[in-house]
């Protein structure tokens, strides 16, 4: 009984690992390479970039099914990230799915807001929307 128990924790440890690996052996097989359109019905392992509406996103877990840059899903940053433009991360422009640090300050709409809480940007949470994790500079 012992034995069995520690079997299942073993599978279960493993094997998100040996799909990732599984999906990726799909693709490849599929003549599937890095950065194409995204399709629907395809599974994608993490790290996996696809091209969706002239973005391109990397996913962030395995076995990914779901639409990038969904706007209908609020969790849609949890299964994406979008690529940023390296002209906005330099200026600090304020977009979505961008990691920020305590003490940054980036432009948002024309005014300067620090940032008070390390986080990834997301939808709603933009600077005015979010005064637990901005402070507009005066």
């Amino acid at each position: 009984m012992i034995d069995t128990e520690l079997e299942r924790r073993k599978t279960l440890a493993t094997a998100g690992q040996k799909l990732d690996t599984i999906v990726r052996e799909v693709l490849t097989a599929e003549g599937v390479e890095q950065g194409e359109e995204w399709e629907s019905g395809k599974s994608y392992p993490k790290s996996w970039t696809v091209t969706r509406d002239g973005i391109t996103y990397t996913s962030q877990i395995p076995n990914n099914v779901w639409p990038p840059g969904d706007t209908n899903d609020p969790q849609t940053g949890r299964w994406w990230k979008p690529e940023t433009t390296d002209e906005a991360a330099e200026e600090n422009i304020w977009a979505e799915w961008v990691d920020v640090v305590v003490g940054e300050v980036w432009e948002y709409e024309g005014d300067d807001y620090k940032v008070l809480q390390a986080h990834t940007t997301q939808p709603g949470w933009e600077p005015p929307n979010a005064p637990a994790l901005w402070e507009k500079v005066k």
